[in-house]
């Protein structure tokens, strides 16, 4: 049986409709694309533990309160990445309703990334963006991008390892 590994990057970032991006009290607002081209980056690392040429999972993890009182649906958060110069996996997220009032806590997963051309200590990079308005699209409330994480096959026995 398969032993899988996580790796997690927070992101202290807010996702949000307001027109500007906005600095407050330490925290960086990403806006929807078409108002601004505002997004989280990051890069991980494949540890020695990877197995060479297995496929890597992406996911972002955001939450927010869902505004009015019918329901809400976000489908525009957006992630890509790449290794080397190739770009390797870009997928949007699926829609997510919630009823207005609400907090949500959601994990989006994106596409996998092929392990065709990953070995150990190969490096991913990668953004999640909030993009262009959709019109189904009424989350207007703040969302908070929470942090982005690998999953991926790891070597030897044992069982599941996360890191935070």
């Amino acid at each position: 049986m398969p032993v899988y590994e996580h790796l997690y990057l927070p992101a202290f970032a807010m996702v949000t409709n307001a027109s500007t991006a906005a600095v407050d009290g330490g925290v960086f607002a990403l806006v929807a694309a078409d108002a601004a081209n505002t997004f989280f980056d990051y890069t991980f690392r494949l540890p020695s533990s990877y197995v060479p040429g297995t496929n890597v999972g992406i996911y972002a993890e955001w939450c927010g309160l869902a505004a009015g009182t019918s329901n809400v649906v976000l489908r525009n958060l957006y992630g890509c990445a790449a290794v080397g110069e190739e770009l390797v996996q870009a997928d949007s997220s699926d829609y997510t309703a919630a009823a207005g009032g609400d907090g949500v806590l959601v994990r989006t997963t994106f596409d996998d990334i092929p392990g065709d051309d990953l070995v150990k200590g190969s490096t991913i990079i990668g953004a999640v963006t909030r993009r262009g308005a959709d019109a189904s699209d009424t989350f207007a409330a703040s969302i908070a991008l929470m942090g982005v994480g690998l999953i991926f096959r790891r070597e030897g026995v044992g069982r599941e390892v996360r890191h935070p």
